[in-house]
């Protein structure tokens, strides 16, 4: 990408070198995103889990109760 000529190089410097860490900025933001996206996945999976013992302990006690 380059600028108008009337800007000369410098700008396009600039404007290279801000592409270039935007690029990186870019790239560590995927990865923490992706990193934030499976410990919520994990943290969901644990918390469904309990929910089902939870249910499952409940249930289990009902029917105990019914019993008597």
């Amino acid at each position: 990408m380059e600028l108008d000529a009337g800007l000369g190089k410098p700008c396009n410097k600039i404007l290279r070198n801000l592409i270039h860490v935007h690029k990186y900025v870019l790239a560590y933001a995927c990865v923490h995103v992706a990193r934030c996206q499976r410990m919520l996945q994990a943290y969901v999976t644990d918390v469904v889990e309990y929910v089902f013992m939870f249910l499952e302990n409940i249930s289990t006690f009902l029917k105990k109760v019914s019993m008597f």
